[in-house]
């Protein structure tokens, strides 16, 4: 997929209007909650819930890569509570 890339300017109440080609094409409407992301290589902006979905299914897939169930996940989880529980109030 190309990356469009255009440059625009910061208004001086701290707002960039996104281009109309841009709220179509990612169905934003006036109003839609967005996410502003820190990422190495800057500052991403998503729909909230289109954000959340795509970061949860890239972990699924790198998880999946790496043969990590869900059940392993679980597993993992009640061990480091239970080795937390035991640091912190001596179980």
């Amino acid at each position: 997929m190309p990356v469009l890339q255009n440059t625009y300017s910061l208004q001086r109440n701290g707002q960039v209007t996104l281009p109309m080609d841009f709220r179509r094409k990612y169905d934003l409407d006036e109003g839609d909650p967005i996410v502003f992301l820190e990422v190495p290589e800057g500052l991403l902006i998503s729909k909230k819930q289109s954000l959340s979905l795509k970061l949860l299914d890239q972990m699924r897939e790198k998880l999946e890569d790496q043969g990590v169930t869900l059940e392993d996940l679980l597993a993992d989880s009640k061990k480091i509570k239970k080795q937390m529980a035991q640091k912190k109030y001596g179980l």
